[in-house]
């Protein structure tokens, strides 16, 4: 193996420090681009089965080594991805910190996207009746009016609708992952559609991805605290209590975070 044997100290906070691997080694088995966001480039790993994949993060992005940290205890956990690896790559002069990890499945953001409809935006009357004119006495217009096709994709919460045969299944997931991990004292504050591996019907279910905004507390309250003190989390604890006749495991679970109408948040 053409393993470079130094390590590398990374986070700005909480440093952990990871060992650095040669580029020629790993550049070999990164295949096409899967995701990307301002925190990193996931990538394939060419050849892996069962599927994995490379997080590739420009190393002073990540802020908080506790995300390693965190990562890996969360698929220990079963409720993201399996961490296999983590090292620093230097590619010419910059340095990268790179995740090996099971490959997820498609999170709800790409789920939105297929069910995205394509909407072709009509020209107002007035206009058209000008356009229509001006051809009809063979005058051409300085200017042509171009219809803009856009897209238009549902709100996450009728994506999970159109996915789930009941939403209820969904957030009860949702929920049970993130009071799982605020039992081990990690608040997770990032539940955008984005980082929600749905996985509806299949052996593993739900995951959650990115763990660079998750916290290490002191206590399970700390972890819940925090939980709850964060918009997005919030917001889907409200559409989940709103849900009519909701199981009696829904309900316990729902006031084990307590009542998301009482935080300020929604004020």
């Amino acid at each position: 193996m053409n393993v470079i044997e130094t390590t590398k100290i990374v986070g700005n906070i909480n440093q952990i420090s990871l060992p650095a691997k040669n580029v020629t080694e790993v550049g070999a088995k990164m295949g096409r681009v899967l995701a990307g966001g301002t925190h990193g480039t996931v990538y394939e790993k060419i050849d892996s089965a069962p599927k994995r994949v490379y997080k590739k993060i420009p190393l002073p992005s990540l802020h908080n080594g506790n995300e390693i940290t965190i990562s890996r205890l969360a698929g220990e956990l079963g409720v993201a991805p399996k961490i296999h690896d983590a090292f620093v790559l230097r590619e010419e002069d910059r340095n990268f910190v790179i995740i090996e990890m099971d490959y997820a499945g498609r999170s709800i953001n790409q789920l939105m996207d297929d069910m995205a409809e394509v909407v072709k935006p009509d020209i107002t009357p007035m206009v058209r009746a000008e356009q229509e004119m001006l051809l009809t006495l063979d005058i051409h217009p300085k200017h042509t009016v171009i219809q803009v096709k856009t897209t238009k994709r549902p709100p996450i919460h009728d994506a999970v609708t159109m996915i789930y045969d009941n939403p209820e299944k969904f957030y009860f997931e949702l929920f049970q992952i993130i009071k799982t991990l605020a039992e081990e004292n990690i608040a997770y504050t990032d539940t955008h559609a984005g980082n929600i591996i749905p996985n509806h019907g299949t052996e593993g279910g739900m995951k959650l991805i990115d763990f660079d905004a998750a916290r290490l507390t002191d206590s399970v309250e700390a972890a819940k605290m925090v939980v709850m003190e964060n918009f997005q989390n919030i917001m889907h604890l409200r559409n989940y209590s709103n849900l009519p006749d909701l199981s009696e495991k829904s309900e316990e679970l729902i006031e084990w975070f307590g009542d998301p109408a009482d935080n300020c948040c929604l004020m």
